[in-house]
């Protein structure tokens, strides 16, 4: 019974790491992004609450 929960679980340990995903697999490559669109590190927001949110959460969290 112990062999058994323990090769469960390091069968577990190696599923899950070898197919996750991470922040990085998840962004678009630069030849995928179509045309008339450009790349941006930044937040382009719609209204000035939405920026605000984003760049400083914590204050909105506090009220």
């Amino acid at each position: 019974m112990k062999i058994t929960i323990a090769l469960s679980v390091l069968f577990l340990s190696f599923t899950t790491t070898l197919f996750s995903q991470t922040l990085a697999d998840l962004k678009l490559k630069n030849k995928e992004i179509p045309k008339g669109y450009t790349f941006n590190d930044g937040n382009i927001c719609v209204t000035l609450q939405a920026c605000n949110f984003y760049t400083d959460i914590e204050t909105l969290l506090e009220s």
